[in-house]
């Protein structure tokens, strides 16, 4: 084989696109003792694991609830052909020029305001989570901690008790809750307190204070600047004896209540929950 001809092809120096200077992104810790990383739809957030392990069960996974089975923040591979070896971590990371008192009261004012036009009476909300309310969230903890409620009648037809014309730099506490100026206090009906037994933090059940006396008071009132998401849709979940029972129809009814079933139940999804967390900063 014999070469006539070389085609050299080139690009200008003006032509040439070139990226600017990639952002400062936090450290990823035990990123030197770990071999294998998987980044979630969630930004910020990713899982890594010890070793590497390449089987069927581990190529499947996509993510919590994709694959895996989460507790807390660790993601088991049920299957996995080294299973003892193979559980990830999940953890995230801040890149610093999108990060700032600034950047982040601008993305809050556009998730609020968002959500804000479908809260009303019945409605399922998403309320940023600053604290806990008991030890036994412990077990939940991970990034992105959010709180479900049900938004309740303020006497109004509305589920807004009261909107906050302040001044700038100006704030109100009102009913032992700390608002701003364009603030709005929203009713709660109900809080959604996530179950024990379910290690991935997608199931709830309904908590009202007036009923369980056992805790202390909790407010039935948010700040609107709290608000991550509305109008999204749960599974109920029905308990056994309920479940049968709903099976026998009463003129093509089937029974959905029993007095002294106890607090209901219901599951968020996957995705849902990734879209609430990444949101929750």
């Amino acid at each position: 084989m014999k070469i006539n001809k070389v085609v050299v092809m080139y690009l200008d120096t003006g032509e040439i696109v070139r990226p600017s200077a990639p952002p400062d992104v936090s450290a990823v810790k035990g990123i030197l003792s770990s071999y294998s990383f998987m980044f979630f739809g969630t930004p910020g957030h990713y899982a890594m694991r010890k070793y590497s392990c390449w089987c069927k069960q581990c190529a499947l996974v996509r993510g919590r609830g994709h694959g895996c089975v989460s507790r807390g923040r660790f993601l088991h591979v049920p299957g996995c052909l080294r299973s003892k070896l193979t559980v990830w971590k999940e953890d995230q990371f801040t890149v610093l020029p999108g990060q700032g008192i600034k950047n982040r009261e601008a993305r809050v004012a556009e998730w609020v305001a968002k959500a804000l036009p479908l809260v009303k009476p019945g409605v399922w909300g998403c309320v940023q989570a600053r604290a806990q309310w008991s030890t036994e969230e412990d077990a939940h903890m991970r990034p992105g901690h959010h709180w479900l409620c049900e938004f309740g009648d303020a006497g109004n037809g509305t589920s807004c008790e009261r909107q906050f014309n302040l001044g700038h730099r100006k704030c109100e506490d009102y009913r032992g809750t700390r608002f701003y100026n364009k603030d709005s206090a929203l009713v709660i009906k109900r809080w959604l307190n996530r179950v024990e037994e379910d290690a991935s933090g997608l199931t709830f059940q309904e908590w009202t204070p007036d009923v369980d006396t056992s805790r202390p008071p909790v407010a039935m009132l948010i700040n609107s600047s709290e608000l991550r998401a509305a109008g999204f849709k749960l599974k109920e979940v029905l308990p056994p004896a309920l479940e049968a029972a709903a099976r026998v129809r009463t003129r093509g009814a089937g029974l959905r209540s029993l007095e002294g079933m106890g607090p209901k139940r219901f599951v968020l999804s996957v995705d849902d929950d990734t879209e609430f967390r990444s949101r929750c900063e």
